[in-house]
């Protein structure tokens, strides 16, 4: 039902043909791996109640408004009432959106093919290389408990205190070739647990910093693959990675494959 409202605000983008001619990207690539540019658009509307062709993520702010990070439109708001489509010509720094967080001052952050974008409910704030940002590819967004905003590229980590960007190192991991981008330093998902550790998800498997030293969880701890897709903490305290083989579970400092059958606790 909420659908066929937002399906109305498509009237701006009536022309599929002339959508896809204005959403084409600028192919993304890294000096080791030239051909994985990446090219997120154009984006085509199959119906004329779609929100878009492809939605990556999605995320409600405090205020209650609904967020969509399309992969060739930009991202879109609903507010209850209708929906809004922001990209380059509003201002917006990309048009492909992987990570959406906000902060504790009610500001949204923005991680797309192009940077980082901030929206602070009347204007948008860009951020790329030339601000200090260590790759402007981002694939992972997430914000700590102390209000560092984590940013996982192509190439790696960038921390952000909102002033400086500061990169963070993790170890080089073997490209992804079943990918349609990769590279040796790409990182697919971050998470801060309970215990305020943050988990970085790559090709090399999971990588845990406490504040102090870096260890990882691969292969030689259970997992049939090295590629970790997402890292989810439940309310329970259990820690539950997506990996490119499967489902498992962190068994104290293990992993358990978890089938439709279990292990489920």
């Amino acid at each position: 039902m909420i659908f066929g409202t937002l399906g109305c605000a498509h009237a701006q983008h009536s022309d599929p043909a002339e959508v896809a001619q204005e959403n084409i990207a600028e192919p993304v690539a890294s000096d080791e791996n030239p051909r994985e540019a990446q090219d997120p658009g154009p984006s085509v509307f199959p119906a004329p109640d779609a929100i878009s062709a492809f939605v990556r993520r999605i995320f409600q702010d405090e205020r209650g408004h609904l967020w969509f990070g399309t992969n060739g439109d930009g991202v879109a708001r609903y507010n209850g009432n209708a929906l809004e489509y922001f990209s380059i010509n509003e201002g917006f720094g990309g048009v492909a959106v992987r990570g959406i967080v906000e902060d504790k001052d009610g500001n949204v952050w923005f991680g797309h093919e192009r940077g980082l974008t901030r929206y602070d409910g009347e204007s948008f704030k860009n951020y790329t290389e030339k601000d200090g940002l260590i790759n402007n590819d981002v694939w992972a967004l997430t914000i700590d408990s102390n209000g560092i905003i984590w940013v996982g590229t192509l190439e790696g980590v960038s921390r952000f205190d909102g002033k400086t960007f500061t990169p963070f190192d993790l170890p080089e991991s073997e490209p992804d070739p079943t990918r349609g981008v990769t590279s040796a330093r790409i990182v697919h998902c971050i998470m801060e647990d309970s215990k305020g550790r943050m988990w970085f998800g790559n090709n090399g498997g999971a990588y845990i910093y406490d504040g102090k030293s870096l260890s990882n969880l691969s292969t030689k701890d259970g997992m049939s693959d090295n590629s970790v897709n997402c890292i989810l903490e439940d309310r329970d305290g259990r820690l539950w990675v997506g990996g490119y083989l499967g489902l498992y579970r962190l068994d104290g400092k293990s992993f358990v494959a978890v089938t439709s059958k279990g292990p489920w606790q």
